[in-house]
């Protein structure tokens, strides 16, 4: 799956059952995007969302109301492709559960006990 359009890419996760309404409020959550483009794929129930809009506060809004839309699933909007605005705006990753955060540090800490393997570019800047 690629979208090839757009200067922001987002991945947006739901339940299959909520496909349809996730679409419909991803088209609420950026109808102020000239050029956007969703593809996806319906039986896992992941959208792929490319937006040629580039005004970072407006995205940032945008992905937080998706995020607080796919959250009742346990699903998630994750910023594949973004400016370093946006990303400063917003956290790529979004939040994670202080449980599966704290597993993830502990895995990368086992592994990588100096921390030089692509620091800062995993969730919470692990």
């Amino acid at each position: 799956m690629l979208v090839a359009t757009g200067r922001t890419l987002l991945r947006v996760t739901t339940l299959t059952t909520r496909l349809a309404a996730t679409v419909d409020a991803v088209g609420a959550a950026l109808e102020a995007a000239d050029d956007l483009v969703i593809t996806g794929c319906a039986s896992l129930g992941v959208l792929r969302v490319g937006v040629a809009e580039d005004e970072p506060r407006l995205l940032a809004e945008a992905i937080e109301r998706l995020r607080a839309f796919v959250a009742d699933g346990e699903g998630s909007v994750v910023v594949e492709r973004g400016s370093s605005a946006l990303r400063a705006r917003v956290d790529p990753w979004g939040a994670v559960a202080p449980g599966p955060l704290d597993l993830m540090r502990a895995l990368k800490q086992t592994f990588d006990p100096r921390g030089i393997l692509n620091p800062g570019r995993f969730v919470a800047g692990i």
